[in-house]
């Protein structure tokens, strides 16, 4: 995410139906980006999250520079400590802290898993889609529609 600020709509997740009505209920989140140097006003106002985005910059940064997450974390902390960000958590915590960013959810894999699910899903459904359509190929593209509706229930 490159802007300071996204809205998200739950509704762009899901695409309309053939003959599909706008939606009656919709979901919108005000998505703000905290990496550092982002949404200053925000920051100001916060000097914890500034700090903890200052955390993860440093992170970041010493992961490109170390290539190992335990060297990373270590001097990440270590960093962090010495110039006075996030010290009443990371003095008393630093190792719990530490075991949390080494088990830490990483979002690339996860993202990467969930592409991998998303692309068998729709190679399940296009291969639905072909299955109907050899067995009415005169069936109409809002026909085929409702039967796969059924077929997914």
């Amino acid at each position: 995410m490159l802007e300071d600020e996204r809205i998200l709509r739950l509704t762009d997740a899901f695409m309309e139906g053939p003959g599909e009505k706008e939606s009656c209920l919709e979901l919108t989140v005000r998505v703000l980006n905290v990496n550092h140097g982002r949404n200053q006003e925000l920051m100001a106002g916060c000097r914890k999250l500034e700090e903890y985005s200052c955390f993860v910059a440093k992170l970041k940064e010493y992961q490109k520079k170390y290539g190992s997450t335990k060297e990373a974390v270590d001097a990440s902390v270590s960093y962090c400590i010495g110039h006075g960000i996030l010290t009443d958590i990371l003095i008393p915590l630093s190792a719990e802290v530490k075991k949390m960013l080494l088990t830490e959810y990483n979002e690339k894999k996860v993202m990467a898993w969930l592409k991998k699910e998303a692309r068998e899903e729709d190679i399940a459904l296009i291969r639905e889609i072909c299955d109907i359509l050899k067995r009415h190929p005169e069936w109409s593209d809002s026909r085929v529609y409702e039967e796969l509706k059924t077929v997914k229930q």
